[in-house]
């Protein structure tokens, strides 16, 4: 290599350690209970749970509806997107967002479908 090409390897080689660390916190956390994301509003965070199918409210610019903990912890989540395709039938759904205003702003929703993973009976 190049005398001359060094210091650019080495300035593309901190900026792609950047934008990884940058994005971490997205990519790289873990699910948190209710009551974390309640206790830290200023954090993007994941929350997995059980979707309440009675409680889905449609509008306009997106959806509202409740997710239960495995403690039995509701949460109501807001979502100003499209409805994923599956998430009338999913058991469990994922939302990555901020805990705002008395509910969770979700960014994104994920719907896990258990059917895909679990063991087919013979």
């Amino acid at each position: 290599m190049q005398n001359k090409h060094i210091p650019v390897f080495i300035l593309a080689l901190v900026l792609m350690i950047i934008s990884v660390l940058s994005f971490s916190d997205d990519i790289f956390s873990p699910y948190v209970d209710f009551g974390y994301a309640k206790s830290h509003p200023e954090k993007t965070v994941q929350i997995i749970g059980s979707t309440d199918k009675k409680t889905i409210r449609e509008s306009k610019t997106g959806f509202q509806f409740n997710i239960t903990d495995d403690k039995n912890n509701i949460l109501s989540v807001s979502y100003n997107g499209i409805k994923p395709l599956n998430f009338d039938h999913a058991d469990k759904v994922v939302v990555i967002g901020k805990f705002m205003d008395n509910k969770f702003i979700a960014g994104k929703v994920l719907v896990k479908c258990p059917s895909k993973y679990t063991e087919k009976k013979k």
